[in-house]
């Protein structure tokens, strides 16, 4: 019998030494979820929309070239047209599939803008998606480490930057959010229908 408490009594003393460590983390881990603020589904997806996400407006892009598939080197800050579209797209994301004909139209009736998708994914997911959803546009595909790096964690998600590669505005996206984004970010006087010539 002393024999059996011996060998129990320090296995016992481990397990209760685990448990109170355990106990110990989860009540730390408990108390810093407590600590953060309690951001609603309806209050995310409204910061999104607002613009709240991303890289700040009135800042640089965090990049400016970028190699595309079929395009060659896509300079955000060297075009000569009056600003750009970065479409931030994934090749699993179902939503994402909407905006390709939008940013393809759109492409056509502002001559004006240039206009880059980012995809998330492999290089034979965005072949496949450009050939799948005809995308005319320039595609980069780009890793969530990218995208962590580009300060973007949402998709569709689509910014307005002007010539130099600066943030006017941005947010998640559809036919009336795009037009209203380059409304509110380009300045007036770039603003107007299919008057612009394409400059070569």
């Amino acid at each position: 019998m002393t024999t059996i408490l011996r060998t129990t009594y320090p296995i016992l003393l481990v397990i209760v030494l685990l448990q109170s460590q355990y106990l110990i983390h989860s009540e730390r881990e408990a108390k810093a979820l407590n600590d953060r603020p309690f951001i609603s589904p309806g209050e995310l997806m409204s910061q999104i929309t607002r613009g709240d996400h991303g890289v700040e407006n009135g800042k640089f892009f965090p990049r400016l070239l970028f190699k595309t598939l079929a395009h060659g080197k896509f300079n955000l800050a060297g075009s000569h047209k009056h600003g750009s579209i970065v479409a931030f797209a994934s090749a699993g994301c179902e939503q994402c599939k909407l905006i390709y004909p939008i940013l393809n139209q759109f492409v056509k009736d502002r001559i004006d803008i240039d206009i880059l998708i980012l995809l998330e994914g492999s290089r034979q997911q965005a072949l496949a998606a450009i050939e799948k959803y005809n995308i005319s546009i320039p595609v980069t595909p780009i890793t969530k480490k990218d995208m962590e790096l580009l300060e973007t964690g949402f998709y569709p998600y689509v910014y307005v930057l002007i010539k130099r590669g600066q943030v006017q505005t941005k947010g998640a996206v559809n036919v009336l959010h795009l037009k209203l984004m380059v409304e509110k970010g380009l300045p007036a006087q770039y603003l107007g229908g299919n008057k612009y010539e394409r400059i070569i």
